[in-house]
């Protein structure tokens, strides 16, 4: 059986925050990230999630936090799968 692959993405505005290739089928997972946008961005900007996949799946989008920036904080992405 060949594996089969689908593509999620984030973008807010002309950002591109997200893409990551899941493989599937697959269990159940959480994908949980967190990024540092150069810039501000309007509370009317867009927000695009993009989920190209085949066949039966199911896919929800939890949440999204809106933080402000911190003065001294460091500019870090965390990724865990």
């Amino acid at each position: 059986e060949q594996e089969e692959e689908a593509t999620v993405a984030l973008r807010i505005g002309d950002h591109l925050l997200f893409t990551q290739q899941i493989p599937i089928p697959q269990l159940a997972q959480a994908i949980t990230h967190s990024w540092l946008v150069p810039e501000s961005i309007a509370s009317d900007t867009p927000v695009l999630l993009h989920i190209s996949n085949h066949g039966s799946n199911t896919w929800y989008l939890y949440e999204i936090v809106v933080e402000p920036h911190q003065a001294g904080s460091q500019d870090a992405e965390e990724t865990s799968p």
